[in-house]
């Protein structure tokens, strides 16, 4: 059994940057955090280094999920699972991840949603 801690994280596509940070800022209460170097805006609801990320896009909807693993010791168990339903993964590479403010990540699509 994969062990997990928490949902790292919720990435959003979002058709107006300022409209978004006016909803999840003032309405919702998350703490903006920065810009990213793509043009990404970072939030958060703990004392992680975000929970929310919002991107420009022209058609608004979810971009992607982070689920945090217990530990370390819990890559093992998943990419055994993930290769037994056959499903593609790949290792984040360590320059994304430290731009993206994560640890190691596995990167794979979630095979029953289209695009």
């Amino acid at each position: 059994m994969i062990r997990y801690n928490k949902l790292g994280y919720v990435e959003l596509n979002v058709t107006d940057l300022a409209r978004a940070r006016k909803f999840y800022e003032g309405m919702v209460g998350l703490q903006y955090v920065s810009r990213g170097a793509t043009g990404e805006d970072y939030y958060r609801c703990s004392d992680d280094h975000h929970s929310v990320v919002l991107h420009q896009a022209p058609v608004a909807g979810l971009k992607r999920i982070g689920l945090m693993l217990a530990d370390d010791g819990q890559f093992a168990p998943l990419v055994q699972s993930l290769d037994r339903f056959a499903t593609p993964w790949e290792d984040v590479p360590d320059s994304e991840c430290e731009k993206r403010h994560l640890g190691r990540a596995l990167r794979m699509v979630e095979p029953h949603t289209k695009a």
